[in-house]
């Protein structure tokens, strides 16, 4: 969960206890963890602890209504997590259009309308994009992978990004996922057509003064063959430096024992891990965060990385669609707004001359970065795509209504089931949720993308 223990807080008042019960269920089957009480306005409650729990939450949904409006600790809700700078939705049940006074801070809200207490695939849609902060993330971009950390170094990001963000989409992983596969996140690297690492200082001699985490990823970087660039805090630049002025090519496991005896570095490591890592600093290029003409220095590094961008291997979702369902577009959409990458089906592949239907539809999943899949009322030829994503290796996410026809025996343990158009929406979500990309801003581009 990276540094908050839950996703969501959900704040209401009793009154709308029935909107805010199916809001919650949605939510739970989206894969979120919430913080959700519907008991919580009873005398009694400790109010510091759920304060605590505003604090420990990255998000607040705040349902609102006339009753919300009467109720002093939905106010007090509100007004904690403004104070506490989180980004808030508003989900207001009523047709208004004024601001309460507790909510006159607009810059970190967003407004959702769901008149009339109703939940639909669009408002629950407009939900979860709210959350990501985009109703549309799939704009083809350089994109390129980055290597930082979530906990310091905030004001050499704020400083380099905008310059960055001149000539690439910087893509990363999401620091509340459950797991840090190294299978993953060389998944998403290679969505990718670049790499650029900002290595922090840290009081770490066996790892050059920076993290070990930075290191896998050097490391991934470099089996994913992205070309990159290197940005070090000063102490790591001089570590790095003198790594590559003593080690001579070719790299040999002497040299390499000589480095963990000698200087103690990588002392835990395979001399596998240590060859790639020292492969990608003999061909990355490297700067310091307080070289004298940083900004100069760095935009003649990002020229030369965008001249020697790769192309990506899997820059879509495959979706095999459910005929004639409304939920279809939302699903598309939603599909790029977890991966910030475009989802696609048979009716989106470009005709391309002298193919079939077939070899083309074949060629389309065999590169695909996720193959998700309706298999409500499945046919023939449903089967035959779930069985070429099989043999190709794709990952599938596959889901079904729970009332429509009954599905060969060797993909039914690994199908969710909806019984509504939300539903359906949550549990695809959920599914998602590994398979994130987490496209990377300043803080005053999240700022403009929250309004």
């Amino acid at each position: 969960m990276g540094k908050f223990k839950y996703d969501i807080f959900l704040s209401h008042s009793s009154s709308d206890n029935a909107f805010a019960d199916s809001l919650n269920d949605l939510l739970v089957k989206s894969g979120f963890k919430v913080w959700y009480d519907n008991n919580s306005l009873l005398l009694g409650t400790n109010l510091d602890e759920i304060f605590r729990c505003i604090e420990a939450s990255q998000f607040v949904i705040v349902i609102w209504s006339t009753d919300a409006e009467q109720s002093e600790w939905v106010r007090n809700e509100a007004q904690t997590a403004l104070l506490n700078k989180k980004t808030v939705i508003v989900v207001r049940l009523d047709d208004k259009d004024d601001y309460p006074y507790c909510l006159k801070d607009l810059k970190n809200i967003k407004w959702l309308y769901c008149q009339n207490g109703s939940l639909t695939p669009d408002n629950f849609f407009r939900i979860l994009a709210a959350i990501y902060r985009t109703s549309e993330n799939t704009e083809f971009e350089n994109d390129v992978f980055v290597t930082l950390s979530w906990h310091d170094g905030q004001e050499i990001i704020e400083q380099l990004f905008p310059i960055l963000r001149r000539e690439f989409r910087l893509i990363g992983d999401y620091p509340d996922q459950e797991s840090t596969v190294e299978q993953r996140i060389k998944k998403i690297m290679g969505t990718c057509r670049g790499y650029i690492a900002l290595l922090t200082e840290r009081d770490d001699e066996e790892y050059l003064k920076t993290s070990k985490y930075f290191w896998t990823e050097i490391k991934l970087a470099k089996e994913c063959d992205l070309p990159g660039l290197l940005i070090a805090a000063p102490i790591v630049f001089s570590k790095i430096k003198e790594l590559v002025q003593v080690i001579k090519s070719p790299i040999d496991d002497n040299q390499i024992k000589q480095l963990k005896n000698e200087k103690g570095w990588f002392t835990r490591e395979t001399d596998a891990f240590v060859k790639t890592c020292i492969e990608a600093l003999k061909n990355y290029e490297l700067i310091s965060y307080e070289d004298k003409c940083l900004e100069s220095r760095l935009d003649d590094c990002l020229y030369e990385l965008s001249r020697s961008l790769k192309s990506p291997k899997t820059p879509y979702i495959y979706y095999t669609e459910n005929t004639g369902s409304e939920n279809n577009s939302f699903i598309k959409r939603l599909c790029g707004i977890v991966t910030a990458i475009p989802c696609k089906g048979e009716s989106d592949s470009v005709n391309r001359a002298n193919t079939s239907t077939i070899d083309r539809v074949t060629e389309d999943i065999k590169n695909a970065y996720l193959m998700i899949s309706d298999v409500s009322n499945i046919k023939m030829d449903r089967y035959v795509d779930i069985g070429i994503a099989y043999g190709a290796g794709i990952e599938l996410c596959l889901f079904k209504q729970q009332d429509s026809a009954s599905t060969s025996a060797y993909i039914r343990d690994r199908i969710s089931t909806y019984q509504d158009g939300c539903e359906c929406l949550a549990v695809i979500h959920k599914s998602l949720r590994p398979y994130r990309r987490k496209v990377l801003f300043t803080e005053q581009q999240n700022t403009k993308e929250a309004n």
